[in-house]
């Protein structure tokens, strides 16, 4: 069985919406680009289950950043590639938040210019900047990402997840080398600005705070959809510097009778350091109005752009039951999408998914096979795990379904000591589902058991004494309950191995009692049953796995390690992993 580390790619996605609208949706890590294509998905409602508890989600508020760079995000020091700005729309005078005075000057002078000068015209004005590449550095006294249901409800959702980057910073200093600002509907202007400017945002005694909401949910197509809510921020309060080496301005003159007078560039720059204050209130009045509007809109409309697809994660699988390696175009499919979010005390996240065999097309699963309800059960208390993942039976009696069903549970042998003896095949589909730990099993969080129901034909050649042949018909076919022992290996893998048969389980149809048998059917069925019985302690004895390989459970997220906490299989039908988080690999 395959459950690839991709299994919570839905997750992963949940806590790369901090920068996931930065990237091209070719960057994206979670869009498997080279899928494979399947004609027909037939999929299982919520097969997997997600659970990220309230300390799980806690990791979050003290480990955000070492995650960060962990998949290689410096949030404390950067670059940043020139910008180019170019308002959408023209402005007026009156539409700039200056002082009345201050308006009133400049709405004087522009009126004095177009009655005076011939085929002078000032237009409304459309703002450009260009700022060249841009180093910064940043001192980070908390960078977190929480859960609010509080605020959740308090908007009305009944679905979905309301997550929240918080940032304090002491300070922040951005540089660049250049500086440019001009008017696309009066070019004659020209450029002005700065070389060498470095700003300084935040200061130890009023520090920099942001808290970014964003609401995260699925529709019913399997497409994710991302809100960015207000900001809330305190650039109005902030500190704020701003240095450069000098002022670049255009070059204004006025010539009377032949004689040039020139704008005193020295002047200028006086004029600039008086009005710098005054200006820097300006600045964080509009940083503050851009960031708790215009910000959050911005990256909701980059959202829209790179989410307006569902969500798959595709991929090749070997099947069930198959020792050869397959080329690509014999192997089978799964794949799954995020189909609900659910925030409480704990984020639930449940996702369909399918399983398919391109040399089945028109296989479909047995909805008998799922499990009974939809709840959610959880054997451990959630302040001792932070990440369970539960697996639906069907997905796992999918995977043995499409086995089954392409023969590969044929001519298997009876005794895995003796590979060239008797053989066996399995006559009906391997059903996997709850059993109770059975009367004297090992126990612990590292082992569960589960029970699997099927039918398997005998081949000849099994029954040895004279009196076995005389009791029993061969071939013949008995039906049982496998108990499959699922533990946590030594090197931390999830395996399956033989662990014993139910004995009340075992049917043999009187069809296969011969002269012996049917004289004394009890007592033939009896003893073909303890036959049978010996060869599944065999197998456990042996320390045969009862699927090839082990359950790739993932062992890391997005860069912090898993630890496998317990393993339980519920009376719902779920096989659940509890995990706890480690802190991030450097």
């Amino acid at each position: 069985m395959r459950l690839r580390n991709t299994l919570l790619a839905s997750f992963i996605l949940l806590f790369s919406s901090l920068w996931a609208h930065g990237q091209s949706r070719d960057s994206l890590p979670f869009l498997n680009k080279t899928a494979p294509a399947v004609r027909n998905k037939h999929f299982l409602p919520e097969a997997i289950q997600v659970e990220v508890t309230p300390r799980g989600l806690k990791y979050f508020e003290t480990n955000l950043e070492g995650l960060l760079g962990v998949l290689g995000y410096n949030i404390r020091q950067g670059q940043i590639p020139e910008l180019n700005w170019q308002s959408e729309r023209s402005y007026r005078i009156d539409d700039i938040q200056l002082p009345a005075a201050q308006r009133e000057l400049l709405t004087t002078i522009s009126n004095l210019l177009n009655k005076w000068l011939i085929g002078f015209s000032f237009k409304e004005f459309r703002p450009s900047v260009q700022i060249g590449q841009l180093n910064y550095v940043a001192h980070f006294n908390r960078f977190a990402m929480v859960a609010d249901p509080q605020l959740l409800r308090k908007l009305g959702y009944k679905t979905g997840a309301i997550m929240a980057i918080e940032m304090e910073l002491s300070d922040l200093t951005a540089s660049a080398e250049s500086v440019r600002a001009s008017d696309q509907n009066n070019q004659f202007l020209g450029a002005v600005g700065a070389d060498q400017v470095s700003v300084t945002v935040g200061s130890k005694e009023r520090p920099i705070k942001l808290r970014l909401p964003f609401y995260i949910n699925v529709n019913s197509t399997g497409v994710l959809s991302f809100k960015a809510i207000d900001l809330e921020n305190n650039f109005d309060q902030i500190d704020l510097d701003v240095k450069y080496r000098q002022l670049v301005v255009p070059e204004i003159a006025i010539e009377i009778n032949g004689h040039r007078f020139e704008m005193s560039k020295k002047q200028l720059e006086t004029e600039a350091a008086d009005q710098l204050p005054e200006l820097l209130v300006q600045v964080r009045g509009f940083l503050k109005q851009f960031a708790s509007k215009q910000l959050p809109a911005l990256l909701n409309q980059k959202a829209l752009e790179i989410l307006g697809e569902p969500i798959e994660e595709i991929t090749l699988m070997k099947p069930v039951g198959s020792v050869a390696e397959l080329p690509p175009h014999l192997q089978q499919i799964w794949g799954m999408r995020t189909s609900k979010i659910d925030l409480n005390r704990s984020l639930a996240i449940k996702l369909d998914a399918f399983v398919e065999d391109p040399l089945l097309p028109n296989s479909k699963p047995d909805p008998k096979a799922m499990a009974r309800k939809s709840g959610w059960y959880s054997s451990m208390p959630p302040d001792q795990y932070d990440l369970s993942i539960a697996i639906d039976r069907g997905l796992m009696n999918r995977m043995t379904q499409l086995s089954f069903e392409r023969q590969l549970f044929q001519n298997m042998p009876i005794s895995a000591k003796d590979p060239q003896g008797p053989k066996m095949d399995l006559m009906l589909s391997p059903d996997f589902d709850y059993i109770p730990q059975p009367v004297g099993a090992p126990a612990g969080n590292n082992v569960t058991y589960a029970k699997v129901h099927t039918r398997v034909n005998i081949h000849k050649g099994y029954l040895k004494g004279l009196a076995e042949k005389l009791a029993l018909v061969e071939p013949f076919e008995v039906e049982m309950d496998i108990v499959s022992q699922i533990r946590k290996t030594d090197q931390g893998e999830i395996r399956l191995y033989y662990y014993d048969v139910v004995d009340s389980s075992i049917v043999i149809d009187d069809k296969y009692l011969d002269f012996l048998g049917k004289i004394a059917p009890g007592t033939v069925r009896k003893k073909a049953a303890a036959g049978i019985k010996a060869m599944f302690l065999e197998r456990r004895n042996n320390k045969d796995q009862l699927c090839e390989g082990a359950l790739p459970i993932p062992s890391e997220l997005g860069g912090i390690p898993l630890n496998i906490r317990k393993l339980g299989f519920d009376p719902s039908g779920r096989l659940t992993v509890y995990m706890t988080f480690a802190a991030p690999q450097k």
